[in-house]
């Protein structure tokens, strides 16, 4: 395995300096990236929570590249996955 850690400019490469990585962000987006949250009480908030865990994937993508790209900071947010109650 490789000791090397991925870097916002190596999520920019493959994602948008490749056609396939640009193509493969387009699909993932299109699968994660709709709607949130669900009603209908605890099974909404199940459905609600199951589809942001599968979004949290697309948004670190996407926040990497911003930040390859000077958009946006650094991403701490990955030292502590889980958002303060």
């Amino acid at each position: 395995m490789n000791d090397r850690a991925a870097t916002p400019e190596m999520y920019a490469r493959v994602f948008e300096g490749h056609h396939e990585g640009a193509l493969i962000l387009e699909d993932l987006t299109r699968r994660f990236g709709g709607a949130l949250f669900v009603k209908g009480g605890e099974k909404g908030r199940r459905e609600t929570d199951w589809r942001l865990g599968r979004r949290a994937v697309l948004d670190h993508i996407l926040s990497q590249i911003n930040q390859a790209n000077g958009a946006a900071p650094p991403d701490d947010a990955d030292d502590d996955p889980q958002p303060a109650a």
